[in-house]
C-alpha cells in the first residue's frame, strides 16, 4: 500500500490527468509460450496472453489456426500474431533456421567490400516502393487477419526489429528503379521545379528522371573536399524513413481493411537514428508499437502520437527492471512483452521463477487500478519545449564520419553508440526531469508551427539543421 501512495503522489506531482483509453490495461505478454499450463503461470502475475506464430510452410487452413489458437482458448487468454511480414519489413534482420539473423545484411557488407563499385549492393530486396511487394504482404495480412479475427488478436505484427537495412545500421538503400521513382515523386512535392532543385542541391540534371541522389561517399567527400552542400544526400535519407513509414502505414491500412477495429504493429523498435527510425514519422504508421527503451524512444513516439499503444520489452529481473516498468509506465507505455527463452519468468510448468518472484508484486498493480489510472493519465506539457531533430542526427552523423573509410563495415550496434546529439538530448532531458520542470518533445511538424499555449522555452539540443520555416517559427 505505501507503494501505491508513494506512486500516485508521484503522479500528481507530474501534473498527470485521467482521460478515456481505449487501451485500459496494463499487458504482460509473454513471447515465450510453452502450453496452458505456463500461460496460467502468467497470467498469476497479471498476463493477459501470448504469441502466435505465423504459419511459414504451407497454407493457413483452419486446422492450423485451431492448433496454433489452443492454448489460448483452453486458458482463456488472448495473444497476438507474430512477424507476418518480416521478409517485407525486416528482410536484413530476421529469423533463419542455420543461419544469423543479420546474415543477408552483412552479405551485402561483404560484396561491398569485394566489389565497391558494384551498384546491386546499394538495391534493397524487395524495394519499399516495389508495387507487387506492397500487394503481397496487403493479401497476406488480410488472409492472417481474416484467420484470427474471430478470436480477437491483441494485435498483427507486421514484423519484428524492422528496418530499412539491418536494425539501425547506416546504409545507402535503397537506389533501385522503384524506389528512385518515388524518391523523384517526393522531390517533385517538395520543390517548385527542377531548377529549384538544382539551385538547392548544386547540381545540373536536365530532367525530373535523370535525378540521383548523392551517396555517402560523395557527400563525405563533398563535406571534406568541395562547398559541403549535403542537400541531395539529406533529401535522400529523409525519403527513406518517409518510405520505410508509408510501407508501415500501407501494411497498417490492409490490416484495417480486413478488420476496421484490428491492430496493427511493429515490435523491436529501435533507438531514434537510421533504419527508418525517425519517431515523428513512424509513430503514425502502426497502431502498436512495440520499443526498446533506448534513447528515450517510447518517450518521443508517444509525444509524436498520444494515441499509440506503446509497450516495452522485458529482458531482466530484480530491482532494476522493477524500476525500468513503472519509469516505462510513467513515460506511457502500457505493457510489457516478457523475453524468457530460459524459463526463469515462468517455467513450462506454471511455476514461477525467481525473476518472475522479483516482479510479481509489481506486475499485478501494474495490471490493477493503478496501472490504469496511469494508462489514462496525460503529462502536463510544461512550458519548456525540447527538440527532437532527426535532420540533425544526420547533419552530425555525416560530419562525424567525413573521415571514416569504413562506415559501411559499421554494424546496427555501432550505431547505437554515444554522438553529440544523443548526448546534448539525453542531458537536457535528465536535467530537466531531475529539477523536477515538466517539458513536451517538439518534432519537425510542430517545430515548423505556431508554438503551444503556455510555450515559454525551445532547448535545441545539438541541433545542427533547421529549414527556413523552422527557423522563421523560432
Amino acid at each position: 500500500m505505501a507503494r501505491i501512495a508513494a506512486l500516485a503522489v508521484l503522479g500528481s506531482l507530474m501534473g498527470f490527468s485521467v482521460q478515456a483509453e481505449d487501451w485500459l490495461q496494463w499487458s504482460t505478454i509473454a513471447w515465450h509460450v510453452r502450453g496452458p499450463a505456463h500461460l496460467r503461470g502468467v497470467a498469476a502475475l497479471g498476463g493477459v496472453g501470448g504469441l502466435v506464430s505465423p504459419e511459414r510452410v504451407g497454407p493457413l487452413t483452419p486446422q492450423v489456426v485451431a492448433r496454433n489458437v489452443s492454448p489460448y482458448v483452453a486458458t482463456h487468454q488472448r495473444f497476438f500474431v507474430e512477424n507476418i511480414a518480416t521478409d517485407f519489413y525486416a528482410p536484413y534482420h530476421r529469423w533463419w533456421p542455420d543461419r544469423d539473423p543479420s546474415a543477408a545484411f552483412t552479405d551485402l557488407q561483404a560484396r561491398h567490400q569485394a566489389a565497391p563499385a558494384d551498384p546491386a549492393v546499394w538495391r534493397r530486396e524487395p524495394s519499399l516502393d516495389d508495387p507487387v511487394w506492397r500487394d503481397r504482404i496487403a493479401r497476406r495480412l488480410a488472409a492472417h487477419v481474416r484467420a484470427y479475427g474471430r478470436y480477437r488478436p491483441l494485435y498483427y505484427s507486421l514484423g519484428d526489429e524492422t528496418g530499412i537495412g539491418d536494425l539501425s545500421a547506416a546504409w545507402d538503400f535503397d537506389l533501385s528503379p522503384a524506389s528512385l521513382a518515388g524518391f523523384r515523386r517526393w522531390l517533385r512535392g517538395h520543390y517548385a521545379s527542377l531548377a529549384a532543385l538544382n539551385a538547392q542541391w548544386g547540381s545540373d540534371f536536365t530532367a525530373w528522371g535523370a535525378v540521383m541522389p548523392l551517396s555517402t561517399d560523395a557527400a563525405r567527400a563533398r563535406l571534406r573536399d568541395g562547398d559541403g552542400n549535403l542537400s541531395g544526400w539529406g533529401d535522400f535519407k529523409a525519403y527513406m524513413d518517409v518510405a520505410f513509414a508509408r510501407a508501415l502505414r500501407a501494411g497498417s491500412d490492409a490490416v484495417h481493411a480486413a478488420d476496421p477495429s484490428a491492430r496493427a504493429a511493429i515490435e523491436g523498435a529501435q533507438m531514434p537514428g537510421w533504419g527508418g527510425y525517425d519517431y515523428s514519422l513512424l509513430a503514425h504508421a502502426v497502431d502498436v508499437m512495440e520499443a526498446y527503451d533506448m534513447g528515450f524512444s517510447i518517450d518521443i513516439a508517444r509525444a509524436m502520437n498520444p494515441g499509440l499503444v506503446l509497450l516495452t520489452t522485458g529482458f531482466e529481473g530484480g530491482p532494476r527492471e522493477v524500476w525500468r516498468l513503472w519509469h516505462s509506465a510513467l513515460q506511457g507505455a502500457r505493457g510489457v512483452v516478457i523475453w524468457d527463452e530460459t524459463g526463469d519468468f515462468v517455467g513450462a510448468d506454471g511455476a514461477m521463477g525467481a525473476r518472475g518472484a522479483s516482479l510479481a508484486d509489481d506486475l499485478r498493480l501494474l495490471a490493477g487500478m493503478l496501472g490504469r489510472q496511469l494508462i489514462a493519465a496525460r503529462p502536463d506539457p510544461g512550458a519548456v519545449g525540447l527538440v527532437y531533430s532527426p535532420a540533425s542526427f544526420r547533419a552530425g552523423w555525416i560530419e562525424d564520419h567525413a573521415g571514416d573509410e569504413g562506415w559501411a563495415r559499421r554494424s546496427a550496434e555501432a550505431e547505437l553508440a554515444d554522438d553529440a546529439l544523443r548526448v546534448a538530448t539525453r542531458s537536457a532531458a535528465e536535467a530537466l526531469l531531475q529539477a523536477g520542470i515538466a517539458f513536451h518533445w517538439i518534432g519537425p511538424a510542430e517545430l515548423a508551427g505556431p508554438p503551444r499555449a503556455g510555450e515559454k522555452v525551445v532547448i535545441l539540443p545539438h541541433v545542427l539543421a533547421l529549414s527556413d520555416r523552422e527557423v522563421a517559427a523560432l
